[in-house]
């Protein structure tokens, strides 16, 4: 995939950038993330995905992602939403726009597997419109806080005249409340997915 630098070169700027979290935004996905006691190594609680966005470990707390990062349990057992990947194509079919997938995963054992996900349903993820963006992968920050510094990289970079961020969570669809003021010549647009449905915020 292209490089920032390589990307604005060619003289490809988007006029739009759409955000999706991947965990109940555009897939059902089944994977714990396990919380241990870090002394003995004890299972303490497994976590959905959306418990795990507001989850505060304890001090004798730590979090186990194997499941987390395991391609083949997401792809094997992952369930997509159906009216966001239909959105997800629309907005891919205007040429004008980049997809950034912006999840609080890190890295999977195979980032190629987690991918053939999105290539059974039709999307080509290795377009330099599409990007995968892991932002559990970043050592510091809660998952909005993550979620914020990427989404402010993008903006800087390619200065969009529209965004929209899809989120399970309505913290990170927040995101945007924090962010448009340092963005006066951006349209925002903001979308919870609440019970597979879109809901504009």
């Amino acid at each position: 995939m292209l490089s920032f630098k390589t990307y604005l070169s060619e003289g490809i700027r988007p006029k739009s950038i759409s955000f999706f979290d991947i965990d109940e935004t555009v897939f059902n996905t089944f994977a714990k993330i396990i919380v241990r006691d870090k002394n003995t190594g004890k299972e303490i609680t497994q976590l959905t995905n959306q418990e795990f966005n507001s989850y505060k470990l304890k001090d004798n707390e730590e979090f186990d992602f194997q499941q987390f990062g395991d391609a083949k349990i997401f792809k094997d057992t992952s369930k997509v939403i159906d009216s966001v990947m239909k959105r997800i194509k629309e907005v891919f079919s205007d040429k004008s726009t980049m997809i950034v997938f912006l999840t609080a995963r890190a890295d999977f054992d195979s980032n190629a597997l987690f991918k053939d996900t999105f290539r059974e349903y039709g999307l080509k993820v290795n377009d330099t419109r599409i990007r995968f963006e892991l932002t559990g992968n970043l050592k510091r920050g809660t998952i909005p806080q993550k979620k914020k510094y990427v989404m402010k990289k993008f903006l800087d970079k390619f200065k969009p005249q529209e965004v929209a961020i899809y989120d399970d969570h309505m913290d990170n669809v927040k995101i945007v409340d924090d962010i448009k003021n340092d963005y006066i010549d951006i349209n925002f647009h903001k979308y919870l997915i609440k019970n597979n449905t879109i809901i504009k915020k």
